[in-house]
């Protein structure tokens, strides 16, 4: 047997190497390994972890991620989006972290993970050797989800591994999801229908155009007109039915939806670092 079994079958405290991985960031059979070989004191087995390297992980784990990529899947009528980061592009486009991501993308949709936090637990270990191996910070950031079912399609596109976007509708039509994935990665809106913005939200745009509007020193009428165009402007851009689709520029999204008879019924945008 191989010192990784050996170690895995050792039982140590799982509240000392809790506390451990929580002061060190080193990973679980590290931890274990360190508390075994200092029967179990806490300072020793930090020391311990230092002098192999292993308490390095932890120096990096608080530095700001800002690059990475997006990997979606679908699978089984389920479909799942992440997002993992690391410090510098240079690590984020190297094959060990894109294997790493598209690793956890595969279990994800093998798994039906719907959690972040449990995707994190899952991969910690993992997590933390590849910090090692860079010595720069990596995060499992984000993850969203969306599930399929009879006659609902699910749809996914990703940019660059820079943005992506995920999309279900109520009716199946595979080619079209997928236009409407990439409509949603190009234009980042932010609802589906005007109904679904918040009406606070609105109030407060209207209040700024408002008072802006009120430095024009033009008539009622006027300032009205410049009020409600700021509004309209203001939705369109936020609102991905009252946008001008991307494949038929001439047309808004919600009149293709209406020719094919599709509705949408929920979208995921991520794009990385936000």
């Amino acid at each position: 047997m191989n010192n990784y079994g050996i170690y895995k079958m050792i039982k140590i405290d799982s509240n000392l190497i809790k506390k451990l991985r929580s002061l060190t960031g080193a990973g679980f059979l590290n931890c274990k390994k360190a508390l075994f070989a200092t029967n179990n004191n806490i300072e020793e087995s930090i020391d311990y972890l230092r002098k192999n390297d292993q308490y390095y992980a932890y120096n990096r784990s608080n530095n700001i991620t800002k690059n990475g990529v997006i990997f979606t899947g679908i699978s089984d009528n389920f479909a799942a989006i992440v997002e993992i980061n690391s410090e510098t592009d240079f690590v984020s486009r190297n094959i060990f972290f894109l294997d790493f991501a598209k690793k956890i993308i595969s279990f994800t949709l093998k798994e039906k993970i719907t959690e972040l936090c449990k995707l994190i637990d899952l991969f910690d270990d993992e997590r933390y050797t590849l910090i090692s191996k860079f010595g720069e910070n990596i995060n499992i950031r984000k993850l969203s989800t969306l599930n399929g079912g009879t006659n609902i399609t699910l749809g996914s596109y990703v940019h660059n591994m820079y943005l992506g976007a995920l999309v279900s509708l109520d009716k199946v039509d595979k080619e079209f999801s997928k236009h409407i994935a990439m409509h949603i990665v190009s234009y980042r809106p932010e609802y589906i229908y005007i109904k679904d913005v918040p009406i606070k939200l609105l109030d407060r745009e209207r209040s700024v155009y408002l008072a802006l509007a009120g430095k024009l020193c033009k008539s009622n009428k006027i300032l009205k007109k410049y009020v409600n165009g700021k509004i309209k402007k203001f939705i369109k851009n936020i609102v991905l039915t009252e946008q001008n689709f991307l494949l038929s520029p001439k047309k808004k999204v919600k009149n293709v939806l209406l020719e094919k008879g599709i509705k949408i019924i929920d979208f995921v945008c991520f794009r990385v670092g936000e």
